[in-house]
């Protein structure tokens, strides 16, 4: 169950994914509402992206074909990601996805591209992650537990350097 929030028509909207059960079906509805909206083009695993958007993947046979739900509008389909079997999908706070399975991926909607990620210490084929406030992941795989902390810098961030414009003085405060 994902929470939309406010929609441009006043109504709080959430979406259930999948929906009714059935394979590439969901349902978008209002608490409200008497019906519910069938959604259709959905894959195996869905995650909420920012800004209300979401991202789902992965059929359950691994395959990568992948679609964008925005708020209000219909799925639209994004790249192809690899296959990847037992693909589990976590949110990161930099706005990407990662997805998890025999190896790691990582789509960012902003490029629409998937990369590969770092290498896995163990296949993660249908393991469960959640992202911990500190932005890394927790992985439960089997009976072992893995701690995954994505870069927060990468091609998407500049870089910034901070020098006192005079040299005879030195930063204080907090910049020391």
């Amino acid at each position: 169950l994902f929470d939309l929030g406010v929609q441009t028509d006043g109504a709080h909207r959430y979406v259930l994914a999948p929906g009714t059960g059935d394979p590439g079906a969901g349902d978008r509805f209002a608490l409200d509402d008497l019906e519910t909206e069938p959604l259709a083009g959905l894959h195996g695993q869905t995650v909420a992206l920012d800004g209300g958007a979401l991202l789902s993947a992965f059929d359950a046979d691994g395959t990568g074909a992948g679609v964008i739900l925005a708020p209000g509008g219909p799925a639209t389909a994004i790249t192809t990601a690899p296959a990847l079997p037992g693909a589990q999908l976590v949110a990161l706070e930099d706005g990407s996805v990662l997805a998890l399975g025999d190896q790691l991926l990582r789509y960012v909607p902003t490029t629409n591209l998937w990369t590969p990620a770092a290498t896995p210490p163990a296949s993660l084929v249908s393991s469960r992650a959640v992202r911990l406030p500190d932005g890394s992941v927790l992985v439960l795989a089997g009976d072992k537990a893995f701690i995954y902390r994505p870069s927060l810098v990468g091609p998407q961030s500049g870089q910034v350097v901070a020098a006192p414009d005079e040299p005879s003085r030195s930063p204080t405060g907090p910049w020391a």
